[in-house]
């Protein structure tokens, strides 16, 4: 690993976590390009044989260059650890939209489906199939187009992975039955998954569900799919004519490339559309941010901030007795009841950090959300401990006193800054 490589990209922050490692949203240096990282699991080092497949995979995966497929760019290395460079694309997936809309109108459904068929079939030609298509591989984009994740990475995973189901990244709900029952796969298991997929875009439910990835497995395999109609009779016979031959068991019953499927669809005679009538996700402007700094650094600073305020704390609870005599001799304030008012607003302050830097510390999920909600009452704590330069002036100029009042009184808002410069919301990749 070159220092080249490793100062290339400039993290920006975490997408998501997933079976296959953390996903960055960062900055190429060399081409100013937003780009995803994805940094693969610490086994992927282990065995420079499977290394070096793995490699193989990404060089085969790299020649399907269409618009509904993700482009792969290179495997590289950062301080992180080993990584894929792929196109960054901001949108959601369609995991995330079934679960927040229920389902898709078939019109929508067909639309979606189109575009499937289109990166798939340009995979296929160039003889890679996918093998783990599932609602958390597609995202959709701010212009309804179809973006297919993770092709090379899922397929490698999927054929590398430990042998319980349990650990398989090819998810059992969406496996074909020979990949379930280790037979030969080829571009007809993308096709299963496919039917599966537009199965639950319709209906809002997965069409095999159980306790277990084992049960799911065994369902692939042995029970047959109840009609999407019998869950909403609604949906057009011909529609699910497609989806039930797609998820047929055997193979040979299904279609056979992407090209007959997308013939069929074709037949259905829906209008394609520009962009699928999809509700966008409704974030309230002030949550979206522009990036100032790499969000390493922005925690390293948020933690920073933390321990001064701590300080501040500690030193008035050190001195209390010392700040109840300034309070009642230069500000009228009776000693007796100023001193405990200090006291509490101390040990608030105090639980509040704590709980900061933990989260910090932890990289806890949850956190830009929760200071959001939090960030009231910070910003009245903050602005009470605002004043305590003014305690010292006494000994220090009263200007000098008066700029440290005002710097304190805007450090709450430049909190909120660096929090949302480390936001999770743009999850669109995240649990691939």
């Amino acid at each position: 690993m070159t220092m080249a490589d490793e100062n290339r990209y400039e993290i920006l922050q975490e997408l998501g976590r997933g079976g296959m490692g953390i996903v960055y949203k960062a900055m190429d240096r060399e081409t100013s390009e937003l780009v995803a990282l994805k940094v693969l699991r610490p086994e992927v080092l282990e065995d420079k044989v499977m290394l070096q497949k793995f490699k193989n995979e990404l060089r085969i995966a790299r020649a399907i260059t269409h618009k509904n497929v993700c482009r792969i760019h290179e495997f590289t290395y950062i301080s992180e650890g080993p990584c894929i460079s792929m196109e960054y694309v901001e949108g959601e997936t369609i995991r995330s939209l079934l679960n927040r809309i229920g389902m898709f109108s078939t019109k929508s459904a067909i639309d979606v489906a189109r575009q499937i068929c289109s990166g798939l079939r340009e995979a296929h030609a160039q003889g890679v199939a996918h093998r783990d298509l599932k609602p958390e591989n597609l995202m959709m984009d701010r212009h309804g187009r179809i973006k297919i994740m993770d092709f090379g990475v899922a397929r490698f995973f999927s054929r590398h992975s430990a042998t319980t189901l349990n650990a398989i990244v090819g998810t059992p709900a969406y496996m074909a039955p020979e990949q379930v029952e280790g037979r030969e796969v080829d571009q007809r298991a993308d096709i299963y998954a496919f039917g599966l997929i537009i199965y639950e875009l319709l209906t809002g439910k997965e069409v095999f569900k159980a306790d277990t990835p084992v049960a799911v497995a065994y369902k692939q395999v042995h029970e047959a799919a109840a009609a999407p109609s019998s869950v909403d009779p609604t949906i057009p016979p011909g529609v699910e004519r497609i989806i039930l031959r797609c998820i047929e068991k055997e193979p040979e019953r299904r279609y056979q490339t992407v090209a007959d499927l997308e013939s069929a669809l074709a037949e259905l005679g829906y209008e394609r559309t520009t962009s699928p009538d999809v509700p966008r996700r409704d974030t309230p402007d002030q949550h979206r941010t522009t990036f100032i700094m790499a969000r390493k650094k922005a925690r390293l600073l948020m933690s920073a901030i933390q321990v001064m305020y701590l300080s501040i704390y500690s030193a008035a609870l050190y001195y209390i007795e010392r700040v109840g005599s300034i309070l009642e001799v230069d500000f009228s304030l009776e000693s007796t009841k100023a001193v405990p008012v200090v006291i509490v607003l101390a040990m608030w302050g105090i639980a509040t950090r704590v709980y900061i830097m933990s989260a910090l510390t932890f990289d806890h999920p949850d956190f830009t959300k929760k200071f959001r909600w939090m960030f009231p009452a910070l910003w009245l704590l903050d602005s009470i401990w605002a004043a305590s330069p003014l305690l010292l002036a006494n000994k220090i100029p009263l200007g000098l006193a008066f700029l440290f009042v005002a710097v304190l009184a805007y450090v709450p808002f430049s909190q909120k800054t660096l929090v949302e410069n480390m936001t999770f919301d743009n999850v669109s990749k995240a649990k691939s």
